[in-house]
């Protein structure tokens, strides 16, 4: 609105403060933390690799930044889920390079495009979120059935945890 530009650190540094302004214990849920890495590994990730992700057609684009991001995604998410669940998914970058875009371009715009409707029509709302309903669940099928394989997590003693942290 003022036309200042602020880098991406310092949105990062004032989305933290208005976070911990407004919900000081959230600082004690892993839910914050591993949102906080997360959103953090994106940005750094794409200032990382600008280069390669600005080159070739559109599509090609995103599939680069796909693979790029949900792979920096899993790699350096390791440590902080292990502290937090003592656990490592060994199958979450494939849950990811299929969830988050079906997310993001199905599921979440149905639901969207369902409230933006509501006030027109109740029973086209309805339908849509009906799709997206549908949508939810296809994508909760694949998820389950990933989840059922007896190799999808690697457990850890407290202490691989603390070497895995060490090492990373």
């Amino acid at each position: 609105l003022l036309a200042v530009k602020v880098s991406i650190k310092r949105w990062l540094l004032l989305t933290l403060f208005l976070l911990t302004l407004t919900t000081p214990f959230s600082l004690f849920t892993a839910s914050f933390w591993l949102s906080v890495y997360a959103v953090t590994i994106i940005f750094l990730t794409l200032w990382r690799f600008q280069a390669s992700l600005s080159t070739g057609s559109k599509l090609w684009r995103f599939i680069k930044g796909l693979i790029i991001i949900q792979l920096s995604l899993t790699l350096l998410l390791l440590p902080i889920s292990a502290i937090f669940f003592q656990q490592l998914s060994v199958l979450a970058l494939f849950a990811n390079i299929i969830a988050v875009p079906w997310m993001s371009f199905v599921s979440i715009p149905l639901c969207l495009l369902s409230v933006l409707v509501m006030p027109l029509s109740e029973t086209l709302a309805q339908f849509i979120i009906m799709f997206c309903i549908e949508s939810v669940q296809l994508i909760w099928h694949y998820l389950t059935y990933l989840s059922i394989q007896p190799w999808a997590v690697i457990e850890l003693a407290k202490l691989n945890v603390q070497l895995l942290v060490i090492g990373g």
